[in-house]
């Protein structure tokens, strides 16, 4: 059994990086970053799932956190903290949520 807390490979495009890409674009629009990060979005996935060993071919949400946080100059020492909190805040807001997220079995 798998923990909560485990990256899961994605066969999908992740709910977490589509919605802070749609923050982006509202507030980072003119970042060069973010331009990167919207071309490559763009090409890479179809490139990708036209190769059959590849079965991940979308980013996660850490390739649009790491640009938000870069473009805000978030110093690598607290990216490093926020990195690791993220599991921790995703989990309590699922349970606020009424999900049933408990320990792996």
């Amino acid at each position: 059994m798998s923990s909560p807390l485990e990256s899961k490979v994605l066969r999908r495009r992740d709910y977490r990086f589509s919605s802070q890409f749609r923050i982006a674009e509202a507030y980072l629009s003119s970042d060069i970053l973010f331009e990167l990060i919207k071309q490559v979005y763009a090409l890479v996935p179809e490139v990708l799932s036209g190769f059959n060993k590849v079965k991940d071919p979308y980013p996660n949400v850490d390739a649009m956190s790491g640009s938000i946080q870069h473009h805000y100059r978030v110093e690598l020492v607290f990216c490093t903290v926020n990195f690791g909190c993220k599991p921790v805040v995703g989990i309590n807001g699922l349970r606020c949520l009424g999900a049933d997220v408990g320990a792996a079995d």
